[in-house]
């Protein structure tokens, strides 16, 4: 809805090197608030990664969210099945394709 790329969090214990382009397949969203605006962050695993999407895994991505942000004001959450991660990821690439934002 900001106009910019779709943000992702890839999940997963493998060592990853940075800047590297990797498949990988939703597994949720994440609904994270920064400065009272909606910024959706889509949940990913790597292919035959069997990721959980638990309370565990909700409150580690919120101390990892919130050490990023430091003081700015952010706030982390609901999280959401696949099901909308795909459906977000559609609308996106849909709006995408039509070159426009439906949000302004």
């Amino acid at each position: 809805e900001d106009g910019d790329s779709v943000d992702c969090y890839l999940i997963t214990n493998d060592k990853l090197t940075s800047g590297s382009i990797l498949e990988c397949e939703p597994i949720g969203l994440l609904l994270q608030y920064e400065g009272g605006e909606i910024d959706h962050k889509v949940l990913a695993a790597l292919p035959g990664q069997d990721v959980k999407l638990t309370q565990e895994l909700f409150q580690e991505l919120q101390r990892f969210i919130l050490k990023i942000f430091g003081d700015d004001p952010v706030k982390v959450g609901p999280l959401l099945p696949r099901k909308a991660a795909l459906a977000y990821l559609e609308k996106s690439r849909i709006e995408q394709e039509l070159g426009h934002d439906d949000s302004k």
